[in-house]
């Protein structure tokens, strides 16, 4: 596991920490915290994990240097994590520990 560098939630939208390469943010979905982690490229590509939903979604996109690739996968993941929600798929009852779970070097 890897521990949180900096915390960036100040200074952009899409993330609260940043750590080798890796990104965290808790999303508000439909009223629950959900936890996600993930690794951003240029143009919108991204690898989202979501353990409370038991769910990793990849996202590639042809926005190479456009600012509108990053808000497209968000938009994206935000929809995907509202119908698992919505459908039960997410562990809501149970996020404490993710939630107050670092990024930790071992």
């Amino acid at each position: 596991m890897l521990a949180p560098r900096v915390s960036i939630g100040a200074d952009g939208p899409y993330a609260d920490q940043y750590g080798y390469f890796w990104s965290r943010k808790v999303q508000q979905i439909a009223g629950k915290a959900i936890p996600v982690s993930f690794a951003s490229g240029n143009g919108g590509n991204k690898i989202y994990v979501i353990p409370a939903c038991r769910l990793v979604v990849a996202i590639t996109s042809s926005a190479y240097g456009h600012g509108y690739g990053q808000r497209r996968s968000e938009a994206v993941s935000r929809s995907v994590l509202a119908a698992e929600a919505q459908a039960g798929e997410c562990r809501t009852n149970d996020l404490k520990p993710i939630l107050n779970t670092q990024f930790q070097a071992e």
